[in-house]
């Protein structure tokens, strides 16, 4: 018994692990990033599922065969083929071929659930619409997996009208009285999802961003990629404690510990160096104004600026305003190429650290 368990759980590794490998190395020319390759599997099971699951409804293996359903099906197969085929020669991309199979998907629902709603005396009808409401509604939550910004919204958008559509159509009580349920789900999946994947992808960024930063701090510091990123965790820290203090330095080694203690000073040195020389040229200005200055002057962008400092792009813009009033700048001067000049009428260029620039 033991033994039948270990070649299965042997023979499904073995499978899961080739299969896996052979897709990974199909999807690479179509996608790259982590939302890519979300979406590139959203499209692939989709069209899997419409190739296999419609040709079984037109032959009434599923379902009962009606003639106009069978050519709305039909032609929704034929249009699914055509831009998978498109896709594969690389006609279109992976974000509009999935829309457009998302898009195509829906119109193909809502026409046969429109095109039921005539005859919703017929319980085979009611059990169409209410069918393809469902796939409606996956088919919203498709788009919010593929991480789509406006097109959950707009599917929402069709899914409502359509089973609107239908209830006006056919004045089936069963089917109005179901209204609001969708219009609940449609509401719920379309704008709360939305915001749930915002969260996400911002939570992706941030983790991104940790582990670039980790891997500078690990080549800088000398340690592994796992101390790196504690490091980095507890050093954003707003107060560290005593105790978190103490695990931050016991983390490195002696070597990392002065190699850090080395930068820290070096650039504090240069930070002290460089603020001294913009105050004593440009006394007019604040301190908040002279560190927007030294930054301009080693030729940071407005990007960078606010990164830098942890100000809005807004608050950076009127610091820079309130810098060129005080220096008397007209619109078209140079704001950078002003502050070298004024270093240089006060004899500071002998003092600016070497990394100065516009």
């Amino acid at each position: 018994m033991k033994s039948n368990r270990r070649g299965i759980s042997r023979l499904s590794a073995f499978l899961s692990s080739h299969i896996s490998n052979t897709a990974e190395r199909m999807a690479q020319p179509y996608a790259k990033s982590i939302i890519e390759k979300q979406r590139l599997s959203v499209l692939l099971f989709s069209t899997l599922g419409i190739l296999i699951s419609v040709p079984l409804s037109i032959l009434g293996l599923i379902t009962d065969t009606e003639p106009v359903l069978v050519k709305i099906y039909a032609a929704w197969l034929v249009m699914a083929s055509v831009l998978a085929v498109f896709f594969l020669k690389h006609l279109m991309s992976l974000s509009a071929t999935l829309k457009a199979q998302l898009y195509l998907s829906q119109f193909t629902f809502s026409a046969a659930m429109i095109y039921s709603s005539f005859h919703a005396d017929d319980s085979y009808y009611r059990m169409v619409i209410l069918a393809d409401m469902s796939l409606s509604l996956t088919m919203l939550m498709l788009s919010l997996i593929s991480h789509f910004k406006h097109t959950p919204h707009s599917i929402g958008f069709v899914i409502f009208a359509t089973y609107l559509a239908c209830s006006f159509i056919s004045g089936n009580r069963e089917i109005t009285g179901l209204m609001p349920l969708f219009a609940i789900i449609c509401v719920l999946l379309s704008f709360l999802g939305i915001k749930l994947l915002d969260g996400f992808k911002g939570l992706q960024t941030e983790n991104i961003e940790l582990r670039k930063d980790g891997e500078s701090l690990s080549n800088l510091l000398g340690v592994d990629g796992r101390r790196a990123v504690e490091l980095l965790k507890l050093a954003k820290k707003e107060k560290p404690s005593e105790k978190q203090t103490i695990r931050l330095l016991n983390i490195m080694d002696d070597q990392s510990k002065e190699r850090l203690f080395a930068a820290l000073n070096d650039y504090l040195l240069k930070k002290r160096t460089q603020l001294s020389t913009i105050a004593m040229a440009l006394p007019e200005l604040s301190t908040s104004e002279t560190e927007i200055c030294r930054l301009i002057l080693q030729g940071k962008k407005q990007t960078e600026i606010c990164a830098i400092l942890g100000k809005t792009n807004g608050n950076i813009t009127s610091q820079r305003a309130h810098i060129r009033a005080k220096l008397k700048l007209k619109p078209k001067d140079n704001l950078g190429e002003a502050l070298l000049k004024r270093l240089k009428e006060h004899h500071a260029d002998a003092l600016p650290p070497k990394n100065f620039s516009i």
